[in-house]
């Protein structure tokens, strides 16, 4: 599980990957979660480890319940994990 994640997100005027250029990297390389940070404010940091925990659960979750499927039904169907840009759920 990778993360991409841009810090000082309170010092714009200093950028120096742009957004899209980041977001650009993110379907590029199939990373699935994509956040900015900044550590000076907090903005978005305790966000992110929600997310990121959230983001485990539910593939750890997926996994569990896959493998109950396949002992059901003899193992016919693929594993399936939750991923999207954000996670769900509160």
């Amino acid at each position: 599980m990778i993360f991409l994640v841009g810090n000082k997100q309170d010092m714009e005027s200093e950028r120096e990957v742009s957004r899209e250029a980041a977001l650009a990297f993110q379907r590029k390389y199939n990373i699935k979660y994509f956040c900015e940070t900044s550590a000076k404010s907090g903005e978005n940091v305790e966000n992110l480890f929600i997310n990121a925990s959230k983001f485990l659960f539910n593939m750890l979750h997926a996994d569990t319940t896959s493998q109950d499927s396949q002992s059901e039904i003899g193992g016919s169907q693929a594993p399936t994990s939750h991923y999207g840009g954000s996670v769900r759920g509160s």
